[in-house]
């Protein structure tokens, strides 16, 4: 899990995710495209006075997890345009989690989707 400010290529290095530190303890982040310098900027700030990690799932995903805003996943479409989802937060929504993602989680909140099931595929099949 990405937890701190810089630049931090995709598994290709095709693109880039920038964290930066602005005013106060806020951490604005964006995915570049390395070639081309085009940026999709997320729409929320990262806080270090939350805890909040990113993590790239290969070249087409970028997943997010913040105490305060919630967790999201970026996904790539086949034009090279970056689109962020909040949610749903439903079972499908965890079930395609990365486990690194799931394992950064707070306990309680781990708790309460094992009781329901709602774990990623990979810790399903252990």
């Amino acid at each position: 899990m990405i937890r701190q400010t810089g630049d931090y290529p995709s598994p290709s290095g095709r693109w880039v995710l920038k964290v930066r530190k602005a005013e106060k303890a806020l951490r604005p982040y964006w995915i570049e495209n390395v070639e081309t310098q085009t940026s999709f900027k997320s729409d929320r700030t990262l806080s270090d006075a939350m805890r909040w990690g990113l993590l790239w799932e290969g070249d087409t995903r970028l997943w997010c997890y913040s105490g305060d805003i919630g967790t999201c996943v970026w996904t790539l479409d086949d034009k090279d345009v970056w689109t962020q989802h909040w949610g749903p937060y439903d079972q499908k929504f965890y079930q395609s989690m990365p486990t690194e993602v799931f394992d950064y989680l707070p306990p309680n909140k781990k708790q309460k989707l094992i009781a329901k099931g709602w774990t990623p595929a990979a810790i399903n099949e252990k």
